[in-house]
């Protein structure tokens, strides 16, 4: 089943809305949490099995993916480990959705940022999906610092300086760069953080 994309822009997906992979292959389920998604002012881009979704996640670069467990072709549990194993897909968050509550156990061994069992509440799923989605924003900013100051030295941010408003200071001992609200390097235990200029 090729993918919907629903109010979308001339140039694609509206860029004010955040895009999430819904891959469920009852369509009742798919139906009634595409609708909520919506609703919740989300871009939704569903699929009826895992093979499908899978090759075009990279494509539309989602925010999140919701998925069963259960698919056919390509299974919830495969699909998660081939995206997670790819430098694209590492940062996605997934919220699986199982009915079989025997496999609770065994999704709980995963790295799954949230999982479902049915039949849960709508209200519960869309507050994981904000939280999720705000969370992964918040990395990404983190990164970006650190990538913007980290050319040739070592760095270490423990959170997103810019929430804190945590000045960029470097580490007489070992040069490491750093925005922390502690006296301490995180990196090799130093007492002497020199505030730089940004």
């Amino acid at each position: 089943m090729a993918y919907k994309r629903p109010d979308v822009s001339p140039s694609g997906y509206a860029m004010d809305k955040k895009k999430v992979i819904l891959i469920e292959d009852d369509p009742d389920a798919r139906m009634m949490l595409q609708l909520s998604l919506k609703e919740a002012g989300y871009d939704v881009i569903e699929f009826d099995d895992g093979i499908n979704g899978f090759v075009d996640i990279f494509k539309i670069k989602p925010d999140l993916i919701i998925t069963d467990v259960v698919l056919p072709r390509m299974n919830g549990n495969d699909l998660f480990k081939w995206v997670r194993g790819t430098k694209e897909g590492s940062s996605i968050p997934f919220i699986f959705l199982t009915g079989h509550h025997l496999m609770k156990e065994y999704i709980k061994t995963l790295e799954i940022d949230e999982f479902f069992e049915k039949p849960f509440k709508t209200e519960e799923l869309l507050a994981a999906v904000a939280r999720l989605i705000k969370a992964r924003e918040g990395k990404l900013k983190a990164k970006q610092y650190v990538d913007k100051f980290s050319i040739g030295k070592r760095t270490v941010v423990d959170e997103d300086p810019a929430s804190k408003g945590e000045k960029l200071k470097q580490c007489e001992n070992c040069k490491a760069t750093m925005a922390v609200t502690n006296l301490r390097c995180p990196h090799c235990g130093g007492m002497q953080l020199v505030v730089i200029e940004e």
